[in-house]
């Protein structure tokens, strides 16, 4: 009985010892996102081509590249670039952009709300 008590007790320190020991890992950011509005963000009229959008109110503006890569969504459905831009006219819509922030290009923007009916 006595072996099992030292052997449960020894198992506690143990773990406790190594709970006190921070793990660590590096963390790699893939992409980082920027919630805004269709009323704050213009897009240009080519899918090759940058915009200016701001993270905040008061940050200054910041410039994303738009490539063959980026994908769109507008509520929940994949649409090319020329209804996307179309759709991003609706003010006042959530807009979301993703990017990869090593070389600033978008990986992704969604828009939610949107009136898609007539498209």
């Amino acid at each position: 009985m006595f072996t099992k008590i030292r052997l449960t007790a020894a198992s506690i320190i143990t773990l406790c010892v190594l709970a006190t020991y921070p793990a660590y890992a590096d963390l790699i950011v893939l992409e980082e996102g920027i919630e805004s509005s269709t009323a704050d963000v213009r897009l240009p009229g080519n899918a090759l081509s940058s915009f200016r959008i701001r993270t905040c109110a008061d940050c200054n503006p910041m410039t994303l590249k738009l490539s063959a890569g980026s994908r769109y969504v507008a509520n929940g459905q994949a649409v090319d670039y020329t209804l996307f831009r179309e759709l991003s006219k609706q003010h006042a819509k959530n807009m979301m952009v993703f990017y990869d922030p090593n070389t600033m290009r978008v990986t992704r923007m969604t828009l939610s709300g949107v009136e898609m009916d007539s498209q």
